[in-house]
């Protein structure tokens, strides 16, 4: 009878990882919690008086966001009631629940990178870039960035609830993504992409494109159209170059920066149109 003196290495559970992205993001982000009210901060949190009581938690669904007259960011608003309920004016609560919230986003893009790849060291490896990025690091910092949190919380859901094929929760996460910012209307034609690639079974995307249209009207009834909710077509001429400044970033982030300077590109034949084409 042959024994091996050696036995097969074990393999690292997913527990494992979760705790250390856990851990490396708390170490990094801890002094965020020393951080108070900054600009907007101000006027959304400290000065804001609705989200003192419960009283007014309709009328996050049915008005803009405070003082920002084309933002429809209801879940931000009852995210800040939360905190007051829990904190009161105290800026190191808020701080916190950005923090969590973020270690879950990382948590979530974990999972969602293990779904894909069915490879856990790839995607721990994916998330700990997430959790640690500096180029991500604003929305832990600036309490009134929550919306990007909560966004990426509910599109990380998303997409997982619909890799798993749970319909109806992939649906809610949707819905819930809509109302903490309009970026998450990109989720459809994401979604679209990948059955096509995976199932070719584009017909399940049918129902997030629904939800999408319907968050547009409800949108357009709160926030009717004006001079200052309409731009310019030729402003997505500058989408080419503010993505090629978004990439860069990650790959070399050293001017992060709260504001970034996007010059505005009116012509197709200005270098800043047809360098990121030509990249």
């Amino acid at each position: 009878m042959n024994v091996s003196l050696h036995s097969p290495p074990r393999k690292i559970s997913s527990s494992f990882f979760c705790l250390a992205i856990l851990g490396i993001g708390l170490a990094v982000y801890a002094n965020s919690l020393n951080g108070g009210f900054k600009w907007d901060d101000h006027h959304l949190v400290e000065e804001n008086r609705s989200i003192r009581t419960w009283h007014h938690t309709f009328q996050n669904f049915t008005r803009p966001l405070k003082q920002f007259p084309t933002y429809y960011r209801p879940t931000q608003m009852l995210s800040y009631q939360c905190d007051y309920l829990l904190w009161g004016s105290h800026p190191t609560g808020y701080h916190l629940s950005n923090l969590l919230l973020h270690l879950i986003n990382a948590l979530l893009f974990f999972f969602l990178l293990n779904l894909a790849l069915q490879n856990r060291h790839a995607a721990f490896w994916g998330a700990l870039l997430f959790c640690c990025h500096p180029a991500l690091s604003e929305p832990v910092n600036y309490i009134s960035s929550r919306s990007d949190l909560l966004v990426g919380t509910f599109t990380l859901l998303t997409m997982i609830f619909a890799f798993k094929r749970y319909l109806i929760l992939a649906m809610i996460s949707f819905a819930l993504s809509l109302l903490s910012k309009e970026i998450a209307l990109v989720t459809p034609f994401v979604l679209l992409a990948w059955q096509g690639v995976s199932t070719k079974n584009i017909k399940k995307t049918a129902p997030f494109f629904l939800i999408a249209l319907l968050f547009l009207l409800l949108r357009r009834a709160i926030i009717p159209p004006g001079p200052t909710t309409h731009l310019p077509v030729w402003v997505l001429f500058s989408a080419p170059y503010a993505f090629m400044k978004y990439l860069l970033a990650l790959a070399y982030p050293q001017e992060v920066a709260k504001t970034w300077s996007i010059p505005l590109v009116t012509s197709l034949s200005q270098k800043e149109f047809l360098l990121p084409l030509l990249g």
